[in-house]
């Protein structure tokens, strides 16, 4: 009986010189250019991750499973459903078929006679993923990857791009795409998996008639209470409106090995199996997001944020800066009311920003109960390099740090602009 035993990988990046467009590896020089990427359509866009697989590159990936414990990230889990994962089932391979210096990432899947593990456990399949749980998470975006599978149609098979939450729970999920050998290499799924009012877990998706084992650009478009995905380009089905998550969530691509009434038995005969990468890439939207939940930091110290005074729930309780610490007194959700203005409503109490005493002159503020007044409405301006200035529609004025004082526990107000960065603000997504 063949046995296989562990050997762990040292990652090491190679040594990488671009020169006008042609990377050079072990002096081997080939072409940088990889297959245009489907970048979402309209304006607004910024890339926030890339990876073209050139490398592996542990800045952005792990090889291993992450899983929570008491709360935390671990990332030393190299085990899922029937298949185990070696770092050795995750690498860099030219396959022509790409396009451009043909560098794919490999995640291998294989029957093993016997896979003894470093914990000297055995398995008789082996697997691969790449996540980047510690690495990269974001709330929102355009997620895109470009995919191809080999010989899916076995049984027992799944290749999946998805994102998983940074928390200690599960649901969400949100499949980017999902492909099962039992489907006979047919079609791919695009699921979201979320709880329901109960804590009940509950799944939806649509499915789109193709062949996995042809080069495919997946992607879907998460916005507040939306879900949109693309297979090419092109929308597939319509947009999912129910359960969409709001949550920081990491990428994970996988190959995994079941044997329940999803997956089908796994088959003798054929393995090993293969999926392919070509790239990942995350896109946000820049500027202000109606539904998106913020901090909102100042330029003068950017560890100073609004925050709601003793995390009070009450009509009337100032707002204020504070050393930011994440508490709900800090978020603040912008929702587009019309007319190009917001309301920033504090997501501990929800209840709004408002001006003392309704007041059209420098004033303090306050959370208070919405009613649409002008008091409660603010323009948020773009100032260049990821700044704004916050205008009240009452006043014309701006928010404002009180002479620039960065104490904890000093009193936001309004006052006239003078461009200064006590009156500058970043709006950060939570």
């Amino acid at each position: 009986m063949a046995v296989r035993r562990l050997r762990w990988r040292n990652w090491k990046k190679p040594a990488q010189i671009l020169l006008a467009g042609v990377l050079v590896l072990g002096g081997l020089a080939v072409s940088s250019q990889k297959h245009a990427s489907a970048a979402p359509s309209g304006s607004g866009w910024e890339q926030t991750f890339s990876d073209d697989f050139d490398s592996l590159d542990s800045t952005k990936w792990k090889t291993a499973w992450s899983y929570w414990w008491d709360g935390s990230i671990r990332e030393d889990n190299r085990t899922r459903q029937l298949a185990y994962y070696p770092d050795e089932n995750v690498s860099i391979v030219t396959d022509t078929s790409a396009g451009g210096n043909g560098k794919v990432v490999r995640l291998r899947t294989a029957k093993e006679d016997t896979y003894v593990s470093w914990e000297n456990k055995t398995y008789n399949y082996t697997a691969g993923v790449l996540q980047s749980s510690t690495r990269f998470k974001q709330t929102y975006g355009y997620y895109e990857a470009r995919i191809k599978t080999f010989n899916s149609s076995a049984k027992g098979y799944i290749t999946d791009f998805w994102l998983a939450p940074f928390a200690n729970k599960w649901p969400p999920e949100l499949d980017v795409m999902e492909t099962a050998g039992s489907d006979s290499a047919t079609k791919a799924h695009f699921f979201e998996h979320y709880s329901d009012s109960n804590g009940a877990h509950q799944y939806q998706g649509i499915e789109k008639a193709l062949d996995p084992s042809q080069w495919h650009t997946y992607g879907v478009q998460w916005e507040p209470g939306k879900l949109t995905w693309f297979v090419d380009g092109t929308q597939v089905g319509s947009s999912i409106t129910t359960g969409v998550p709001s949550e920081d969530m990491f990428l994970i691509l996988s190959t995994e090995v079941g044997n329940d009434g999803y997956w089908g038995n796994p088959d003798a005969g054929t393995w090993p199996q293969y999926m392919e990468v070509d790239y990942v890439k995350v896109w946000k939207k820049s500027g202000i997001t109606s539904g998106q939940t913020y901090e909102i930091s100042s330029k003068v110290d950017g560890n100073k944020a609004f925050d709601v005074d003793s995390i009070s729930t009450a009509d009337g309780a100032a707002v204020q800066v504070w050393d930011y610490v994440g508490g709900g007194n800090q978020k603040w959700k912008a929702e587009d009311v019309g007319g190009g203005f917001y309301k920033l409503t504090a997501t501990h109490s929800n209840k709004v920003l408002d001006i003392c005493n309704n007041s059209t002159g420098q004033s303090c503020l306050k959370q208070s109960t919405y009613t649409g007044a002008d008091s409660q409405l603010w323009k948020i301006e773009d100032q260049g390099n990821g700044y704004y200035r916050i205008v009240s529609k009452l006043s014309g004025l701006v928010i404002d740090l009180p002479n620039s004082n960065t104490t904890n526990g000093t009193d936001l107000q309004t006052y006239w602009w003078n461009g200064s960065d006590a009156q500058l603000w970043k709006l950060t997504s939570q």
